[in-house]
């Protein structure tokens, strides 16, 4: 709807140039039945070409007359549709679509053809460039300055269209790269929150694991000072076992009976044996936690930094892409941009040639 509100703006600020009301009628008459009934895409065509004739100054068929009734043939069918019920002539049949014209039919474009119809091609320089081009290799602006000198408008059409066309891929380009930021940035920040839960779980695991196995080594030796055993592990627990032995045999030195005193000292020698003996393993235990305790640390340890890595190697990633998404965006800007002031330039000669045409009509015309 904006194409054909746009078109029907233009084509009524244009109208100050006709001057036949004759002709004035018949634009009205068309801007009717074009927005009339359901919008399609035939009738947006037939408002673009009615824009395009009005602006050019010289209204042709099929708006030099009223329209018909009934559905609105093709574009194609009106540039192809023969003047007379007279079959084409093999010649007039093959003729290029370039000159804007069909079998029989006079051309819109009135000094881009050839005057024989029945001729060669009226445009062979045009024909041999575009047989010559590599799409693969030629650029859009170096084809554009080739072929633009051998057109009727001076390559304004294909200008609006190669604009068009840039724009259309500027937005796809944008909604590419914003779709596929914002899903790596949503992905990221999932996998970050989920990291923070993860290791806030394994550092309360950690923690009261640690306490569980403190309050087992207070039970057991009420008198244990870890700063001490950190600097002589294997002395300090001698020391520490041997000072047990001596108050248990410190408590059972009473008694008169030397058979009972050598029967209580075997029974609390073994007692102590016994009681070394748990000490130890319990030791050998409590060591075996702590080696597997580091080792699952340094465990997460890596995980978490190889993690850490994997997301700055994605954040720059992601940078990169919208560099380069930036560079190509204000690239194609200075394209459009160039493209646009050639087009006003050649816009602004066409005007003044018209001019001058309309200058010396006006000029040469007898008067009466």
């Amino acid at each position: 709807m904006d194409t054909v509100e746009n078109c029907i703006e233009e084509i009524t600020n244009s109208l100050h140039k006709i001057e036949d009301p004759g002709q004035l009628q018949n634009v009205h008459r068309w801007v009717i039945k074009l927005t009339t009934g359901e919008p399609n895409g035939l009738k947006e065509d037939y408002l673009r070409l009615l824009e395009y004739t009005i602006k050019s100054g010289d209204l042709r068929e099929p708006f030099d007359s009223p329209p018909k009734e009934g559905r609105l043939p093709g574009l194609s069918e009106l540039v192809r549709r023969p003047s007379s019920p007279s079959p084409c002539s093999p010649e007039e049949r093959n003729r290029s679509a370039l000159s804007a014209g069909g079998c029989g039919l006079p051309d819109y474009v009135k000094d881009c053809t050839a005057k024989d119809r029945t001729g060669p091609e009226p445009c062979p320089e045009l024909v041999g460039i575009i047989e010559q081009t590599n799409c693969e290799i030629a650029s859009l602006q170096r084809f554009m300055a080739d072929v633009q000198r051998y057109t009727c408008d001076g390559g304004k059409l294909m200008e609006q269209v190669c604009g068009q066309m840039m724009d259309d891929y500027l937005q796809a380009a944008e909604a590419v790269f914003d779709d596929r930021a914002q899903k790596l940035s949503d992905s990221l920040a999932k996998e970050q929150v989920a990291l923070l839960l993860r290791y806030r779980n394994e550092k309360q695991r950690m923690i009261s694991r640690a306490q569980i196995l403190l309050d087992y080594v207070r039970e057991l030796m009420p008198k244990f000072i870890h700063s001490e055993y950190i600097v002589e592990p294997e002395a300090y627990m001698k020391r520490l076992i041997m000072e047990k032995k001596n108050a248990i045999l410190a408590k059972n030195t009473d008694g008169d009976d030397k058979n009972s005193t050598t029967s209580a000292e075997q029974a609390d020698s073994s007692a102590t044996d016994i009681e070394h003996k748990k000490l130890l393993s319990a030791l050998v235990w409590l060591r075996s936690e702590e080696d597997r305790s580091e080792c699952e640390n340094l465990a997460l340890v890596e995980r978490f930094e190889s993690i850490v890595v994997a997301i700055d190697a994605a954040s720059r990633r992601r940078t990169a892409n919208e560099c380069q998404a930036k560079t190509q965006r204000s690239e194609l800007r200075c394209e459009l941009d160039s493209l646009r002031k050639k087009s006003a330039m050649q816009v602004a000669q066409i005007d003044d040639y018209v001019d001058k045409i309309s200058a010396e009509k006006t000029e040469s015309r007898p008067l009466c």
